[in-house]
């Protein structure tokens, strides 16, 4: 990566934020957004020294315009949402990553953006503890960057609210304002809270408010974290995995419906055939052999105490249902590093999204729905490209039941694009459409399912410019992330993209 150091850089705007005591200018590739893609251009970069230099380069960047983007995890991106649009600054944080706190007792670690999940895991592994993270999170990927962002995590059991595993954090808004979520909101210092036995670990405060849930899913366009308490979970000593295969979703998904609501099952996923071969191209691994359409795949983890029996316990009650929906447990190997299952439900230990070490390009729409519904808007994924000319077989299915089992993150993948034209991302936008309008919802919007996001949420639109006035007037952070009509925005920022 070519970077140039400040003094090579001739712009009143990047003059401004380098004159900032211990902060750094320099030029940047713009980072790569998927497998097959090539960086745009390239972009200017702020590196803050601290966190409180944060509140200073935002507070500058408000009085004269500058537009900010944060990032925070190293390597490629997945999708490029790191890379400043409408030529704003990226501020990258990825120099801010200690560990602020890891409290084992209480379950809970503090950390600044720059704490990969890769760090963090090494970390925990010493004090048998573990993180609810996502699927394969790349080795750069930052821990508080993938809270923020509410990436589905593998253990719904864990997963009590869409917040989850986020608690506090402390945030930058665009008014330069710092300003601590939760009941980190107390006037003294983290250390007096510690020394006075509070542990940051109680989202909801101020008072009645949560402004946690403003920030998160926000893509840094409402404020920027420089650091945020994160919920731990006891590493089981004894894991078990478990494979249900059938061609009906349905049958399935009635089991995990039981195994949810009776709190049965760790990790818990639901992979179609070309989704289990592409993970097993990417963890050079072999996948379960199986001929049937659906896998559901769910990890039996120990409690603390009685291991054994907690294990033996689940495993009799989970084969009890399986019987119970005309299905057959089979146990695969897991726990030696080669096995499929301890890479796939691992931290993924290369730089840069998994799919992105497949051969070709790949395109994916995800989204939030009930499990009934999972089957048949996938099946409307597959028909609308396969419209398009992409093979079938090279559509890739995977469902996540999220939020304690009562709904599920469907993650649809096209790998490969016909003669290389661009039709499968040419027909995002419409196949969006299509299924919010079959019961998909976009909690997280971007790219060019934004459009039918907000198309059908007008009012929340509203809502959203409303409080952004309020916390950024200027405009400056992220700015065109959010809504897609960004066409005669009030608030126009000074570029720091190369000309």
């Amino acid at each position: 990566m070519t970077t140039l150091s400040h003094p090579q850089i001739a712009d009143p705007a990047s003059d401004l934020l380098a004159s900032i005591d211990g902060v750094t200018v320099t030029r940047r590739r713009a980072q790569t957004a998927g497998s097959g893609r090539s960086p745009s251009g390239r972009i200017q970069v702020v590196e803050p020294p601290s966190p409180e230099s944060v509140a200073e380069i935002v507070t500058v960047a408000g009085a004269n315009r500058i537009g900010l983007t944060p990032r925070s995890s190293t390597g490629d991106a997945r999708f490029g949402r790191s890379n400043p649009r409408k030529g704003a600054f990226a501020i990258d944080l990825s120099g801010l990553d200690r560990v602020l706190r890891l409290d084992a007792r209480e379950r809970v670690v503090i950390l600044e953006p720059g704490v990969s999940y890769r760090t963090l895991d090494g970390m925990l592994q010493e004090e048998g503890l573990r993180v609810n993270h996502p699927l394969l999170p790349p080795s750069g990927k930052s821990v508080l960057a993938s809270v923020l962002d509410r990436e589905p995590p593998l253990i719904p059991k864990y997963h009590w609210d869409f917040t989850d595993p986020l608690l506090c954090c402390e945030v930058i808004f665009g008014t330069g304002d710092m300003f601590r979520t939760g009941s980190a909101a107390w006037s003294k210092s983290l250390e007096a809270q510690w020394e006075a036995g509070m542990f940051q670990k109680n989202p909801l405060g101020p008072a009645q408010t949560d402004l946690a849930k403003i920030v998160q899913g926000a893509q840094g366009s409402m404020g920027i974290a420089v650091w945020a308490s994160v919920r731990l979970e006891r590493r089981p000593e004894i894991q078990r995995l478990f494979t249900a295969r059938s061609q009906d979703l349905r049958q399935l998904a009635g089991l995990i419906a039981d195994m949810t609501r009776r709190r049965l099952g760790d990790e818990i996923v639901i992979a179609d055939r070309p989704m289990l071969s592409a993970l097993g191209k990417a963890l050079k691994a072999s996948p379960p052999p199986g001929s049937q359409r659906w896998t559901l795949l769910s990890v039996v983890g120990s409690l603390p105490v009685r291991p054994e029996q907690s294990v033996a316990c689940q495993v009799d009650e989970l084969r009890d249902l399986a019987r119970h929906h005309g299905l057959i447990l089979d146990e695969v190997a897991i726990g030696e590093p080669e096995d499929f299952a301890t890479r796939a439900f691992g931290v993924w230990g290369e730089p840069g999204f998994w799919k992105h070490h497949i051969a070709g390009a790949s395109s994916e729409i995800s989204f939030i729905t009930t499990i009934d519904r999972a089957g048949p808007l996938a099946g409307t994924a597959v028909d609308t490209w396969r419209a398009v000319g992409v093979d079938p077989e090279m559509v890739a299915t995977m469902i996540q039941p999220i939020d304690q089992g009562r709904c599920c993150h469907v993650e649809i993948t096209a790998f490969g694009d016909p003669d290389g034209a661009g039709v499968v991302e040419s027909s995002l936008a419409d196949l969006a459409e299509v299924l919010a309008r079959d019961g998909a919802f976009f909690s997280r919007p971007h790219g060019a399912v934004a459009a039918a996001a907000y198309r059908r949420c007008p009012d929340t639109v509203g809502a959203l410019r409303t409080v952004k006035s309020i916390l950024d007037p200027a405009g400056v952070l992220s700015p065109g992330a959010l809504w897609a009509d960004t066409a005669g925005d009030p608030n126009p920022v000074t570029s720091g993209r190369e000309r």
